[in-house]
Parts: C-alpha cells; structure tokens; sequence
C-alpha cells in the first residue's frame, strides 16, 4: 500500500501518542512506501475507536464472531452492491434480504459489518431502535482479513472463495497483505 502525504499528516496528528512506539514495533518502510500489517491493525483499532465514540453502538470483536457467533448469529453486510460483488464473510446477507425475513426470534444476534464499521454502526442502532439484538462487527471486513479468515463471492448459485476484497476506497485499504484489495 503507498502512502499518500494525508496519509503520513493522518499518522502524525491522530495517533501521535503512539507514533514513536510505533516506529519501534511497527515500521513503515519509508523508502518502498508500504505499511506492514501491524500498523494496518494499529490503524483501524484508531479508527474503530472514532467511530465507537460517535456511535455508541454495541459490538463484537472479529474473533468473537469466529470463535462463537458465527454459526448462531445472523450476519448482516451493509456495503453497497459493487462492494459485495467482491467477496463477504460466509453466510451474510444484505439488509435487503434481512427485511424480507419472518419471525427472527427475540434473541437472535445479529452482527452488522461494513468495511471498518461506520456504516454498521448505524444500521447497528437502527436495528437495536427496533427491538432487534443487533451488534457492529469492530472492524468489519478490515479486521476479518486480519483473522486470516476467509471471504466469499457469490458464483453460479454458490459461494466460492476469494481473496480479493472490495474496500470502499484507496484510503480504506488496511486490509491484510494476504488479500487483494478492489476499489
């Protein structure tokens, strides 16, 4: 990934605090201009951390999802249909297939995901306004890849895996180096 100028001003002003911590254990390698996938975590844990105070929405963590919920729950994806196109976590759906369900029973979790977690955090609200058992996936997409876990696209009628992923814009691209990152 090439960091842009916003980029290295967005390290130095958002996480100065821990920005010489981060050049001992998470180092940018200035001269090819790539970010190792620690810093990319490191990132989106900030990020994730904005969001979560504008929102307030109530959340799973990724290894939450993988290690308990991820059979039991109902995975909703909020990107946007070219996104989708790409690649989502096993079993998701839409919120437009969502709607279309009958009787999901009170208890039901529901793990709303987007690329880093802004959008599902207000459809996460939205859901919860309406008396649903809904929480944000923290870091949706980004951090799911950073499990190492896998994405599918839809394929004549079935899931297939895939490693590139849709990531809502270059600026968004913290996914983990194994994956292939779409615009």
């Amino acid at each position: 990934m090439k960091l842009s100028f916003d980029s290295i001003v967005f390290i130095f002003k958002s996480i100065w605090p821990n920005f010489l911590l981060g050049l001992l254990f998470f180092p940018i390698n200035v001269f090819s201009n790539t970010v190792n996938d620690s810093l990319k975590q490191s990132i989106i844990e900030y990020k994730f951390e904005k969001i979560q105070k504008k929102f307030k929405a109530p959340y799973v963590t990724v290894q939450e999802l993988k290690d308990t919920l991820i059979e039991s729950s109902i995975l909703i994806d909020v990107r946007e249909p070219k996104e989708l196109l790409y690649g989502r976590i096993k079993s998701a759906i839409t919120l437009e297939e969502f709607k279309e369900l009958k009787d999901i029973p009170e208890d039901q979790s529901i793990i709303v995901y987007c690329t880093i977690g802004h959008r599902s955090a207000k459809v996460t609200n939205q859901l919860r306004r309406q008396g649903y058992q809904a929480f944000n996936l923290k870091g949706g997409v980004l951090s799911w890849s950073h499990l190492q876990q896998k994405f599918y696209k839809n394929y004549n009628q079935s899931e297939i895996e895939t490693d590139t992923i849709h990531v809502y814009s270059k600026g968004w691209n913290f996914l983990n180096s194994e994956y292939k990152p779409i615009f």
